[in-house]
């Protein structure tokens, strides 16, 4: 466990058969109200090959991005950036009724995309619009700034577009961009890890 520091805090060991994380699974863990009780489930897969899986938790299960690295994005993927959680999305076409009139709304321009912030289960915030094929985010500098969020950093991260797909860097932070993982990843050892509250780095 990492505290907010930087220090090591406590440490969990993985067995065999692995461990279950969650809010029921001690003393470490019983005052995250983020952590459902039954949060995530490490497992050894084979020698040295670690399988993290997110038991259908509330707030999900996020492995942080090596800086400067690419990584793709998918849509509905979620992102982490300082007490920000923003999903990918994608915009669909442009379309008109059965009989051909236009639908009326807000011009689109060059949008293809969207970053919509998560406010609570099912609740949406703000929609902020991605267009172009490089959007940058941060505190103070970007296209898309969080102003408020102190753990955001100036320049915290970019998404690119391209004939491939579409990409998420971190340009550099200082607190990390973070990748929900699905039900169930593999991960390194040296991966951080965001549960809850909490950021727990893993070494095996």
């Amino acid at each position: 466990m990492i505290q907010p520091d930087g220090s090591e805090g406590a440490s969990i060991p993985i067995a065999e058969e692995g461990i279950t994380i969650g809010r029921n699974s001690g003393d470490s863990f019983s005052e995250d109200f983020f952590l459902s009780p039954e949060h995530a489930r490490f497992k050894f897969s084979g020698p040295g090959a670690l399988v993290a899986e997110d038991l259908d938790s509330l707030n999900g299960v996020y492995v942080r991005l090596v800086p400067e690295q690419i990584y793709e994005l998918n849509p509905g993927d979620m992102i982490r950036v300082g007490q920000e959680v923003v999903r990918f999305e994608l915009l669909p076409e442009e379309s008109t009724s059965e009989d051909g009139t236009g639908i009326m709304g807000s011009p689109r321009k060059d949008a293809w995309g969207r970053l919509s912030l998560i406010v609570g289960k099912e609740t949406v915030g703000n929609a902020y619009l991605l267009e172009g094929d490089e959007i940058l985010l941060g505190r103070e500098r970007g296209h898309i700034i969080f102003p408020e969020d102190g753990y955001v950093s100036g320049l915290h991260l970019k998404i690119t577009r391209n004939d491939g797909g579409y990409q998420v860097v971190d340009v550099g932070s200082s607190n990390g961009t973070y990748l929900r993982i699905g039900a169930s990843n593999s991960v390194n050892s040296g991966d951080y890890v965001l549960m809850g509250q909490y950021l727990y780095k893993l070494e095996f």
